[in-house]
């Protein structure tokens, strides 16, 4: 799906550091971020969207978080489906939204949705 200058991407690595290596459930990338292999693609989505399974660890979640943040995701999306909830993690703020708050992200223009269209 394209959206402006960017492309949302399933099923895609991003060697987001020397040691990490990550796949998150959905993730958001500039056109210009993709190579020829898009598989494995080098540096961090600029948007990561992870969505948290009951086995999940917190601490293992939490290190993903950072990774992204540290090594230059604009913004990470956890979608918490047990509290119907996403928590929304930018350069300046961390916030928890729920029910008709909306989801918007400047690197989104117009993309503006209700958090329980996330769980129809």
């Amino acid at each position: 799906m394209r959206i402006f200058n960017l492309l949302v991407l399933i099923t895609t690595g991003f060697q987001v550091s020397k040691y990490d290596t990550f796949v998150p459930d959905v993730s958001i990338v500039e056109n210009k971020q993709l190579g020829r292999d898009v598989r494995i693609t080098q540096g961090p989505p600029a948007i990561a969207i992870e969505v948290v399974a009951p086995t999940d660890k917190e601490v293992h979640l939490k290190n993903k978080i950072d990774a992204y943040r540290e090594n230059g995701s604009k913004t990470v999306w956890v979608v918490y489906p047990s509290a119907r909830s996403v928590m929304i993690y930018s350069a300046d703020s961390i916030r928890e939204l729920r029910g008709d708050q909306l989801i918007e992200d400047r690197l989104l223009p117009g993309f503006s949705v209700p958090v329980s269209d996330f769980f129809g």
